[in-house]
C-alpha cells in the first residue's frame, strides 16, 4: 500500500472535521419558527415570514372609547333635559304671540344645542313658529304630549346611548307613548324623539 505524504493526510482529516462540525454549527445558529420559517442570530428573516407577521389579526382596540370613563344616565339628568328642552319651546311672546327673544328660527335652533341634536329640535321649531315680517311667532297651541318625570318609565342601556320609553295619560291627549334617545359625547343630549301611539 502507497503512503501519502503527511501534508495530504492533514487536509483530509481537516477536511472532514469540517465536513461534520459546519451542519452543527448552522444548526445550534438558526432558529425555527413553529410554521417552519427560519431566523439566525443576526435577527435577518425571510419576507414570507415579514408579510405573515403584517397579515396577523391584532387584537383591535378603540383608541377613542379604551380610556372612556363609564358614564350612567341619572334620573336627574333626564328631567333636567327633557325640562329645559320644552322650557326653549315655550318662548316668552307679547300679546301678538311676536317671541321676545329671537327673531328667527335659526337664532332659537341655537339654544337647542345645549340640550339635543339641531335636527330633533328643528321638527319642533318647525311645527311651533313661524317666522313673518323679519320676526319670529309662536303659533298659539297646546304643547306636545312630554315626558312626567313622577311617572315610571323604561330605561334600556346600550352603552353611551340610553333609550327611555315613557307610558302617560292626559286629558289632552289620552293615552300616549314617548320614546327619547340620548347620547353621551362629553355631556348627556337628546338625539332622538318619537311620539307612539
Amino acid at each position: 500500500m502507497k503512503k501519502h505524504p503527511i501534508y495530504v493526510r492533514t487536509i483530509c482529516a481537516v477536511a472532514i472535521i469540517l465536513f461534520l462540525i459546519l451542519p452543527i454549527q448552522e444548526n445550534h445558529n438558526d432558529h425555527v419558527f413553529a410554521d417552519g420559517k427560519r431566523f439566525n442570530d443576526n435577527h435577518t428573516f425571510s419576507q414570507a415570514r415579514v408579510t405573515t407577521l403584517n397579515k396577523q389579526d391584532y387584537p383591535k382596540r378603540n383608541v377613542n372609547t379604551a380610556n372612556r370613563k363609564e358614564v350612567k344616565l341619572t334620573h336627574a339628568d333626564v328631567v333636567a333635559i327633557t325640562e329645559k328642552f320644552l322650557q326653549l319651546l315655550v318662548q316668552e311672546t307679547d300679546e301678538n304671540y311676536k317671541v321676545i327673544n329671537h327673531d328667527s328660527k335659526a337664532s332659537l335652533l341655537k339654544e337647542f344645542r345645549s340640550v339635543c341634536e339641531i335636527s330633533v329640535a328643528k321638527k319642533y321649531v318647525d311645527y311651533y313658529f313661524e317666522e313673518r315680517n323679519e320676526s319670529l311667532y309662536i303659533v298659539p297651541t297646546e304643547t306636545p304630549p312630554w315626558f312626567e318625570k313622577n311617572q315610571d318609565y323604561e330605561m334600556i342601556d346600550k352603552g353611551h346611548v340610553y333609550e327611555i320609553t315613557q307610558t302617560n295619560e292626559s286629558a289632552l291627549y289620552g293615552s300616549y307613548k314617548i320614546e327619547f334617545e340620548f347620547t353621551y359625547d362629553k355631556k348627556w343630549k337628546i338625539t332622538n324623539i318619537t311620539h307612539l301611539t
